[in-house]
């Protein structure tokens, strides 16, 4: 309720950028990461806090700080995933490369648009 607070308090003095970051999936396989990210995408999008916060490395690596985004920014709009994509996508190198053996990380980017 205080980060509501203090949230619409710095709303009504001009546009507010409020930013949270937590990598998803680590160290899967693609096919299981792509698994676990639709899980993380479904609790995040419908705000689901309670399943978000039973999530483990396998899903995101900090639930709190997710939780804490969608919660302060509640009731100021409609969750939009911007982009999604993973290490692989990000590194110019083939999922055959050893710096993949142990497997790939997944982030996704998200806005509240009011």
């Amino acid at each position: 309720a205080q980060v509501q607070r203090v949230l619409l308090e710095q709303q009504e003095n001009g546009r507010t950028l409020l930013v949270a970051s937590a990598d998803c999936s680590h160290y899967l396989m693609p096919d299981e990461a792509a698994r676990r990210d639709e899980e993380t995408a479904a609790a995040i999008e419908s705000r689901d806090f309670e399943r978000l916060l039973t999530f483990g490395d396998a899903n995101i690596d900090s639930p709190q700080a997710v939780t804490t985004f969608l919660c302060a920014a509640q009731g100021n709009g409609d969750v939009v995933r911007l982009d999604h994509s993973s290490s692989a996508e990000k590194l110019p190198h083939a999922l055959g490369n050893p710096i993949y053996d142990e497997g790939i990380t997944t982030y996704f980017v998200y806005g509240i648009f009011a």
